[in-house]
């Protein structure tokens, strides 16, 4: 196995960074806009909950990268593989939005009693349903990120080439 690129690592890292940050944002945004609908409708919501809530969500799905690249990985998807790929990926947006729920969950398990709180899950079969949604949009958002960073490298590295015909 050859040695790993140094500069394609940093770029690696950059788009690990990049996705962390949007996950902060739209999470950030998320609870901000869940703040502002209560407030309009004269509801007293403390600032922990929504950010909690949010944040949980999206950095968790953001801590699930590096396994959505493994995935990708195996079932890239392309003009040759696309007929196995996408419903590979379809059946995987299962398990994964399970380990998706279970993390943040459990983020939410831990901090709501910093709080004075307990995250109780209401109905299962709904809630379930209600989060794989979200999940699997998440999912297919990273995805498209994953494809649009892996086309800048490529961009990237063919610009950076030293020209054949000089």
């Amino acid at each position: 196995m050859p040695p790993p690129d140094p500069i394609e690592a940093r770029w690696w890292r950059r788009f690990y960074a990049a996705v962390v940050a949007f996950a902060l944002l739209f999470g950030l945004v998320e609870a901000s806009s869940i703040l502002m609908e209560a407030d309009q409708d004269g509801i007293a919501v403390p600032l922990w909950f929504p950010l909690v809530n949010e944040l949980s969500g999206t950095l968790m799905l953001a801590a699930l990268l590096p396994l959505i690249r493994w995935f990708d990985g195996l079932f890239p998807i392309r003009g040759d593989t696309w007929a196995v790929a996408l419903p590979a990926h379809a059946l995987f947006s299962f398990p994964l939005a399970l380990i998706h729920i279970a993390l943040f969950v459990a983020v939410r398990k831990l901090v709501y009693p910093l709080f004075d709180a307990e995250y109780v899950i209401g109905d299962i079969g709904f809630g379930l349903l209600y989060e794989y949604r979200k999940s699997a949009i998440g999912y297919v958002i990273v995805l498209i990120a994953l494809y649009g960073f892996r086309h800048y490298v490529q961009l990237r590295r063919l610009l950076d080439m030293p020209d054949a015909h000089q």
